[in-house]
């Protein structure tokens, strides 16, 4: 009887006393509960998972708060509390074994505090989880920066860079930082503070997803195998759900969403077959379910009439306003999609050269149904590639070269092949095969 009113004493007092000082809420955590629970009236999410046979429950609180006691299926378990009274926690782990919870970590904001069940109503102080991943702090929070290709220091000691594969993702390079787990302070971008970031428990790898090594998406791998990701929207990070690497989903998801960041960011472009007039500008609107529509790139075209063989020819040029490299999203005529294996990676512009006739330009239109094949797509990244209209909408890929193509001999066509020029010769006659294209 005199413990039942010890008990009743610490969890009356203990949340009065902090509850007073503070405006955090003041929680108890059960480390009993296998479902959400609600405490103080805020929601702890639990979370199961199994690792190496091992059954762990993760309980994460809906915002940092203070701790005032923990108990099992509502029944208090004493535990030295006092040299956390400053800090707030943030999650907690707990592990199982015989059907009832043996272990716990406890992330706060400044610490990470291990705990062992002794089976006599006592959780006693272990090791941190953090003390065999080397040296450094294991306390620290971690600034993360996304700009670093190579290994540097960091707070939590040495973190590994890599670049990692994603055979879906062409074009797209992705960054895996990894370290010993950590907690993170802040991320920066090669000093400049990014911001709209928090992660609220112990993360053991961040990758950043990046186009023309601009950061697009930041993903973070946490220790309870949960993940958390955040996209940059006009300078901001905000906070998405991505589904996880084994989601059948996740492919068609990914390249979606990092064409809108692209398009957001002025990097992806719809190019736009239809507009002839010299100097005339257009721009994409930028849209992705469950994120607000932004305002694309800015495009120029520019009418160059051509000369030499090429003199009954006109050469339609797309480049982006600003002069920088961009992402092809897609080429349009109108509202009708262009048929074409498009490269992925940063282009600097795209050519369609049409054929005139009595120096009166045909429409885009009307050229693309004619039968003489001779309208051609050139679209220029770090080599020149040239695509021909072969009916419709289709282009397929006929040749490519390190400096622009402007020889009518030049612009033959093998079938199903493409030649390769270097600087005005034909090096390879059709060893090249080309992609063979779903209509």
């Amino acid at each position: 009887m005199v413990i039942c009113c010890h008990v009743l004493f610490l969890s009356l007092v203990l949340p009065g006393i902090w509850a007073s000082s503070v405006k955090h809420p003041v929680i108890s955590l059960d480390i009993g509960r296998r479902v959400t629970y609600n405490s103080a009236g805020h929601d702890i999410n639990v979370k199961r998972h199994e690792r190496d046979g091992q059954v762990f429950y993760y309980h994460t609180l809906s915002r940092p708060s203070k701790l005032s006691e923990i108990t099992v299926d509502g029944h208090y378990i004493h535990a030295d509390l006092f040299p956390l009274e400053d800090e707030l926690i943030l999650s907690s782990l707990v592990y199982w074994r015989y059907d009832r919870p043996d272990m716990l970590t406890l992330n706060m904001e400044r610490s990470q505090v291990f705990l062992w069940n002794n089976g006599n109503g006592r959780l006693v102080p272990q090791a941190s989880t953090l003390d065999n991943y080397g040296k450094g702090d294991a306390n620290a929070k971690v600034t993360l920066d996304v700009s670093q290709t190579r290994g540097y220091s960091a707070e939590c000691g040495y973190m590994n860079v890599r670049v990692v594969e994603e055979t879906n993702l062409p074009g797209y390079k992705v960054y895996r930082h990894k370290s010993r787990p950590f907690l993170l302070e802040k991320v920066t971008d090669g000093g400049w503070d990014q911001f709209g970031i928090t992660v609220p428990c112990e993360i053991t790898s961040a990758y950043v997803y990046k186009w023309d090594e601009k950061p697009l998406i930041l993903r973070f791998e946490l220790f309870n195998f949960d993940t958390i990701s955040f996209v940059c929207l006009i300078n901001r990070w905000v906070r998405v759900d991505i589904p996880g690497p084994g989601h059948p989903g996740r492919y068609h998801y990914m390249r979606k969403l990092l064409s809108y960041l692209n398009c957001a960011s002025g990097e992806s472009v719809i190019i736009q077959l239809r507009n002839t007039v010299n100097g005339h500008t257009y721009a994409d609107k930028c849209t992705f379910p469950n994120l607000p529509t932004l305002n694309g790139a800015s495009m120029r075209l520019k009418v160059i009439p051509m000369t030499g063989h090429l003199q009954n020819f006109k050469e339609f040029k797309h480049t982006s306003k600003g002069g920088h490299p961009f992402e092809i999203r897609r080429i349009m005529y109108d509202k009708r999609d262009v048929l074409i294996d498009v490269p992925n990676k940063p282009v600097e512009s795209v050519s369609f050269i049409v054929k005139s006739t009595g120096n009166i330009l045909n429409s885009a239109f009307q050229a693309l149904l004619r039968s003489d094949l001779m309208d051609i797509i050139e679209i220029h990244s770090d080599i020149y590639e040239y695509y021909r209209c072969v009916g419709g909408l289709h282009f397929v890929k006929f040749a490519e070269s390190n400096v622009p193509l402007r020889n009518k001999g030049e612009f033959r066509h093998i079938e199903n092949y493409v030649l390769v020029w270097k600087d005005g010769k034909c090096v390879d006659t059709g060893l090249k095969k080309t992609k063979t294209l779903a209509l």
